[in-house]
C-alpha cells in the first residue's frame, strides 16, 4: 500500500516525484512493481487534464493505492486514486 500527499510546482515535476515514490515503494514492497506502468499512465492522464500552476500557485497532488498478488504471480486486487487540483501557494511573510 502507498499514499503519497504532497505540492508541486509543476505537472512534470509531480509526474516525477510520483514515479520515485513507486520505486522507493516497490523497493519495499516489489508488488508495486507490477503496477508501476499503470500508476504512471492514470497520473500522467490526470495531468494533462489539469492545468500548469501559475505565478502564485501550487499543485496539490493526493496518490494512494494497493495491489495484492497472489503466489502465482496473479493480481487478486487492485486500487488506485488520484487527485490533482491547483491551488494558491502559501504566502510568504516578509522579514
Amino acid at each position: 500500500m502507498y499514499d503519497f500527499q504532497f505540492v508541486a510546482p509543476s505537472k512534470a515535476w509531480a509526474i516525477d516525484h510520483v514515479l520515485a515514490q513507486i520505486d522507493e515503494t516497490a523497493a519495499q514492497q516489489p508488488d508495486h512493481l507490477k503496477d508501476r506502468d499503470a500508476v504512471k499512465a492514470a497520473v500522467s492522464a490526470f495531468m494533462a487534464m489539469t492545468r500548469e500552476p501559475g505565478e502564485g500557485e501550487e499543485l496539490a497532488v493526493w496518490v494512494n493505492g494497493s495491489i495484492k498478488v497472489t503466489d502465482d504471480g496473479q493480481t487478486e486486487y487492485i486500487s488506485f486514486h488520484v487527485s490533482a487540483y491547483v491551488q494558491p501557494a502559501p504566502v510568504e511573510e516578509p522579514g
